[in-house]
C-alpha cells in the first residue's frame, strides 16, 4: 500500500463529430505491471455531451475484452462501497485513482476488521491488493492486521472532499479468464460531533481541557448530514462559550480546548464541527465552584452548659459552637463546600456509659458538608455569617446522668476530626470531651466541657 510516484503525459489529441464514436487507440502504452494506470479524458464540450470508456483487449485464439466505463470527475461522491473475494481461485484489488493536482488523504476499511488512512499523490493510481494485505500482515491506523483465514467481504473507501478521488473494485480469475468491475460509489459525510467529557466541575482559577470528534454516515447524497454510522471524520473545527464563568475559548481550529474557572456559576462549552455542508455541534456543561482552602483554624469558641436549650430537662450536655475560619488570608472561599470524618480515639470512661460518652464515627460519606460564609442558630443564638468563616456544632445531650451509673467523678473522650474539600485534606483536629459531676437547684447531673484543638 506504499505510495508511488505518479507521472502524468499526454497521449493525444482527436475530435469528436457530433453524435458519433471515436475510437482512439493506445496501442504504444507502456503498462504497469500493478495495474496502476488512470486515463483523464476532457473536453471543451458542455458537461455530459461526451462520454467515454476505456477498452482493453487480448487478441490470440479467442479475442476477449475487458471495457471499463469512464467516471464523470465532476460527480459529488467520496467514497465507494466494494464486494471483494479470494475463494475459488478469486483476487481482489481496489484501485483509487487521485485525478487532482493535489495530495489526497483517503481512508480505505475492510469491513470493520481493519482501517487503514493513506495519501494518494497528485494523479496517482493507488492499487490495494486484498491478498497482499493478509497474507503480509499488513497493519492498519490502529495495529490490527487482518485474519489469515478471511476470504470475502466488504471493501470501502472514503476522502473528505467530493469529486476528487475515484475508486473501483478488480475481481479476477485467471484460470478462469474472467476480469469484472465493481464502481459502486456513494456519500461518505459528516453527521455528528461529541465532546469529551461531556460536563466538567472546577474550582474558580482551575482549568479543565476537553476533546471534540466528528463522527461520518453513509449518506444519501452530499446533503444529507445523517445516515447509518460509518467511522469518524476530519473536519474544520471551532469553539465557543456562553456565560461568564469561564474563560473564552482560544483554540480556533484545534480538536481540544482549555478553558478556565474564573466566577462562580455555570457555563456552557461548545464543539462544532464543519464538513462541506455539514455543521454537527456538541456542548459540555462547566460548573464553577468556590475555590477551596488550603487550611483551617478555629476563630472563635462559644462554650455552652445545662440545662439545654432544646432540651432543658435532660440531665447530661452539652459542648461548643467552633467558628472556623478559611485560610489562606486574602482568598475569598465564600461557598466552598467541606466535608467531616470524626474517628473515635480514646475513651476513660467506664464501658457501660461508653455507649454515651464516645465520639460518633463519621465519615465524609454520611455527613452533612459545612458551607463557609454560611450563619448558624445554635442554642437559641443566631451566629451571622463571616468573610470566610463557617460554624461546627460539636455537643452531645443524654436524658439520663450517665455518670450517675458510675463510681467516677469524672472521664475523658477524644477523638481525631478532619476536614475534605473537593477530596483534599485542609485540617486536622483533636476534639476532647471532658465529663464531670455536678448538680442543678439539687439535681445530680453530668457536664460536658469540650476542646478544640
Amino acid at each position: 500500500m506504499g505510495a508511488a510516484n505518479a507521472s502524468n503525459a499526454e497521449v493525444g489529441h482527436f475530435t469528436v463529430q457530433a453524435k458519433q464514436t471515436t475510437i482512439f487507440p493506445l496501442a504504444d502504452l507502456q503498462g504497469d505491471p500493478e495495474m496502476r494506470n488512470a486515463f483523464l479524458v476532457s473536453s471543451d464540450a458542455a458537461p455530459g455531451e461526451i462520454a467515454a470508456n476505456l477498452a482493453s483487449t487480448v487478441v490470440g485464439d479467442s479475442e476477449r475484452e475487458v471495457e471499463l466505463l469512464g467516471k464523470d470527475s465532476q460527480e459529488p461522491t467520496n467514497a465507494g462501497f466494494h464486494p471483494w473475494s479470494l475463494s475459488n481461485g478469486d483476487d481482489s484489488t481496489l484501485f483509487l485513482f487521485n485525478h487532482t493536482a493535489e495530495a489526497q488523504r483517503a481512508t480505505v476499511k475492510v469491513s470493520s476488521l481493519w482501517e487503514k488512512d493513506v495519501t494518494l499523490s497528485p494523479f496517482e493510481t493507488r492499487a490495494v491488493g486484498l491478498r497482499t494485505l493478509i497474507q503480509t500482515g499488513v497493519p492498519d491506523s490502529h495495529g490490527r492486521i487482518l485474519p489469515g483465514d478471511i476470504t470475502d467481504g466488504q471493501i470501502s473507501w472514503s476522502v473528505e472532499s467530493f469529486g476528487k478521488v475515484k475508486g473501483r473494485l478488480l475481481l479476477r480469475n485467471n484460470a478462469n479468464h474472467m476480469a469484472r468491475n465493481y464502481s459502486c460509489a456513494g456519500e461518505v459525510v459528516m453527521c455528528s460531533a461529541a465532546i469529551n467529557p461531556t460536563s466538567a466541575s472546577l474550582a474558580v482559577g482551575n482549568s479543565a481541557s476537553f476533546t471534540g470528534s466528528a463522527g461520518s454516515c453513509i449518506g444519501l447524497s452530499v446533503f444529507d448530514c445523517s445516515g447509518a454510522t460509518y467511522g469518524g471524520w476530519a473536519a474544520i473545527y471551532s469553539w465557543n462559550s456562553s456565560g461568564s464563568s469561564i474563560s473564552s475559548p482560544n483554540c480556533p481550529g484545534s480538536a481540544s480546548c482549555s478553558v478556565s474557572a474564573i466566577a462562580v456559576g455555570s457555563s456552557s462549552l461548545t464543539f462544532q464541527a464543519q464538513s462541506q455542508y455539514c455543521i454537527k455541534t456538541a456542548t459540555a456543561n462547566v460548573t464553577v465552584k468556590p475555590p477551596c482552602p488550603t487550611s483551617l483554624t478555629v476563630d472563635q469558641i462559644t462554650p455552652k452548659s445545662l440545662p439545654d436549650y432544646d432540651h432543658p430537662t435532660w440531665l447530661t450536655g452539652v459542648g461548643i459552637l467552633a467558628r472556623m475560619k478559611a485560610g489562606p488570608a486574602g482568598k475569598d472561599c465564600t461557598g466552598a463546600v467541606l466535608l467531616e470524618a470524626v474517628t473515635p480515639t480514646t475513651n476513660s470512661c467506664p464501658s457501660n456509659i461508653q455507649q454515651y460518652t464516645k465520639f460518633p464515627t463519621i465519615t465524609t460519606a454520611n455527613n452533612s458538608p459545612f458551607t463557609v460564609g454560611s450563619s448558624a442558630a445554635w442554642e437559641g443564638s443566631n451566629f451571622p455569617s463571616i468573610l470566610n468563616d463557617f460554624y461546627d456544632s460539636h455537643k452531645i445531650i443524654v436524658g439520663i446522668n450517665v455518670l450517675g451509673q458510675t463510681s467516677v467523678q469524672s472521664c475523658v473522650a477524644k477523638a481525631t476530626q478532619k476536614y475534605y474539600c473537593s477530596g483534599s485534606l485542609v485540617g486536622t483536629f483533636t476534639l476532647t470531651n471532658t465529663y464531670t459531676r455536678g448538680t442543678i437547684n439539687g439535681q445530680a447531673v453530668t457536664n460536658v466541657s469540650t476542646t478544640k484543638q
